[in-house]
């Protein structure tokens, strides 16, 4: 009797895991669906939920954590080469998501980061007809202006939502950089070789994904 009720438990205790991990599998590709949709991004991204047992968070629409990370994110304005985002305390009506409805979504704190090339920064800055040649080359950034031998120096610093060069020989050159999660703020950047990795923090961020 006993060895019946105890294969009777498990039987259930393995269903409960099968329909956690297909509930946050709907959850996650819903969420996903609805951030390309309202973000207004070209591909999907990638998005991880957290919370266990997840039934439970599917329930109430909180979770304690929200992951989402994608690979060349093409906002319209400016390509990214990846971002990654951690969201906390995030509340997400995911049931009314799934049904194709339109939800708010909220999270308490945030950090992140994004990827951008200098090529993708020389081309919005050719664009706009400087002609400007901007690289990234372990840790410096260099400008080359027409009519000017040499590669110029400069800073860069992100100053109120913009990525800004900056060198005595020449005026400040600024990218607006997007807000790939609505809300962010964007807080450092750090230059590599031929990119630079933008990091960006959030607080009390609210907005609307789906419909």
């Amino acid at each position: 009797m006993k060895r019946w009720i105890l294969i009777a438990l498990a039987v259930i205790v393995g269903l409960l895991v099968i329909v956690d991990v297909a509930g946050r599998y709907v959850a996650e590709a819903a969420t996903a669906k609805a951030l390309k949709s309202s973000l207004k991004l070209s591909e999907q991204p990638k998005v991880t939920i957290g919370g266990v047992p997840f039934l439970t968070h599917l329930a109430s629409g909180d979770f304690p954590t929200v992951t989402v990370a994608g690979d060349q994110v093409d906002t319209g304005q400016i390509t990214l080469q990846s971002v990654h985002a951690d969201l906390h305390d995030v509340h997400v009506p995911v049931m009314d998501l799934a049904k194709g409805h339109r939800v708010q979504v909220t999270a308490a704190t945030g950090t992140g980061s994004a990827v951008v090339s200098a090529a993708e920064i020389t081309r919005i800055l050719q664009n706009r007809g400087t002609g400007v040649t901007v690289e990234f080359d372990q840790g410096r950034v260099r400008v080359q202006v027409p009519g000017v031998p040499a590669f110029i120096i400069a800073d860069v610093a992100v100053v109120n939502g913009q990525l800004v060069l900056r060198a005595s020989a020449l005026p400040a050159l600024g990218v607006t950089l997007p807000q790939v999660v609505p809300g962010i703020r964007y807080t450092s950047v750090h230059v590599g070789n031929d990119t630079a990795e933008l990091g960006f923090a959030l607080k009390n961020a609210t907005f609307d994904v789906g419909g």
